[in-house]
């Protein structure tokens, strides 16, 4: 599989979460796969225009998305469908800021990912590959691969806490309702 360029930024912000900024453990390629597992295809998500107001005139130079780090590749329309290309774009962040004031309604067509959901599984990928390792002394330092794997558990466990999958679900039942 080929690296996507589109997803340079959203790589290189999973390997700062991981503490893998070299490439050392994994390549690109292993990053994108696990950010894919927790890809979301959006159509047609309307921004939230935030307003400014100029001169006694509201304007609206800045869009928000609901929800940030999507891929690159991302189209953003009006509401005839026509793309529009902002001037400031920070895909991380989902924020898209124009120079010239833009009529809302804008929406936004493209990929997103569960940056934190991808993070945890890699953390756990490598906290496996280091359970392997045997602790061992050397010269007076005693070097525990157990402690390291538990570390990483931990901030894997971190990051699923703030995943998209981290929402659950159940059933709520009214006591005072007939059946």
């Amino acid at each position: 599989m080929a690296t996507r360029s589109s997803m340079a930024h959203l790589i290189a912000y999973v390997r700062r979460l991981i503490g893998d900024t070299s490439g050392a453990q994994f390549t690109d390629d292993d990053v994108q796969e696990a950010l894919d597992l927790y890809r979301e295809e959006v159509s047609r998500e309307e921004l939230t225009a935030v307003p400014r107001i100029i001169g006694g005139t509201v304007e609206y130079h800045r869009f928000t998305s609901y929800r940030g780090f999507w891929e690159s590749d991302a189209e953003i329309t009006d509401a005839a469908g026509a793309a529009v290309v902002p001037d400031t774009v920070n895909w991380l962040t989902g924020v898209f800021e124009f120079t010239a004031s833009r009529q809302p309604p804008l929406f936004i067509h493209g990929k997103r990912y569960d940056v934190y959901g991808a993070a945890a599984d890699l953390l756990e990928q490598w906290a496996t590959e280091i359970a392997r390792e045997v602790d061992f002394s050397l010269g007076g330092d005693r070097f525990e691969a157990g402690k390291r794997a538990e570390r990483m558990l931990v901030l894997a466990a971190q990051y699923r806490a703030r995943s998209w999958s981290a929402v659950d679900t159940g059933v709520l039942s009214r006591g005072d309702a007939v059946a």
